[in-house]
């Protein structure tokens, strides 16, 4: 079994060809929007904030930070997936 692979990227800057997430919660490292959580390529966010509310407490996550909190990010922008 692989090990699980998190990452935090910035999704606070926009740059061209970017998809834009607007309105969503994301998991953030100290509540900073460039430090967003990404479990392997998929990121940690979701427009109902109780979604995310109900998962940043669990042991999967905080085993990537200590110190994930939840940020509202107006506009967020990721790399287009292939």
């Amino acid at each position: 079994m692989s090990k699980v692979k998190f990452e935090f990227k910035d999704v606070s800057q926009p740059f061209n060809g970017a998809i834009a997430y607007v309105g969503y919660y994301w998991m953030c490292e100290n509540g900073d929007p460039s430090r967003a959580l990404f479990f392997g390529d998929s990121p940690q966010c979701n427009k109902d904030q109780r979604i995310v509310n109900n998962s940043i407490g669990k042991d999967l996550w905080q085993s990537a930070s200590k110190n994930l909190s939840i940020v509202h990010i107006p506009v967020a922008y990721l790399n287009q997936r292939s």
